[in-house]
């Protein structure tokens, strides 16, 4: 077998360290019922108030996140949206089931989300999740399915 690589923290430059030392604060913050993700990313989808149901969320774009050519990690993508996905949702549903279609590289200095509910029942929803890169550019659409939890009302 091939020797291991071996990489230490002064073999980052100043970017990858700024990175490395992000992943590392987020692992310190993580508690019971807390997400690494969320830390990682230093993001909380926002629900909207009145109207449609909504959340948005803004990522400020950095290494953490992405390539070295910038683009967004299609894992982080994927995670960004399903976040936003459950603060859209109504608080008892809980996140079952999501497919995504990438559609372009998330490029910018941000990635946008914004997750609508198409349908909200008592037991059941569905939401559909934007990703936008530079120049509002769709780079990820998500469908997801919300599921209540617990037995039905009235059992």
């Amino acid at each position: 077998a091939p020797p291991a690589l071996s990489l230490t923290a002064d073999d980052l430059d100043p970017r990858e360290r700024r990175g490395w030392e992000r992943s590392e604060a987020a692992l310190a913050q993580v508690e019971a019922g807390s997400s690494f993700i969320q830390h990682l990313l230093a993001q909380t989808p926002v629900r909207a108030e009145g109207g449609e149901p909504r959340a948005r969320c803004v990522m400020p774009m950095g290494i953490h996140v992405g390539n070295r050519v910038g683009h967004a990690q299609g894992g982080v993508s994927f995670a960004l949206a399903a976040l936003t996905a459950c603060a859209a949702a109504p608080p008892e549903h809980r996140l079952v089931e999501a497919s995504a279609w990438y559609l372009d590289p998330g490029e910018g200095r941000a990635l946008k989300v914004d997750a609508r509910v198409r349908r909200a029942g008592r037991r059941l929803s569905v939401v559909d999740t934007v990703v936008a890169g530079k120049g509002r550019t769709h780079a990820l659409r998500m469908l997801s399915t919300h599921c209540a939890i617990g037995p039905p009302p009235g059992t």
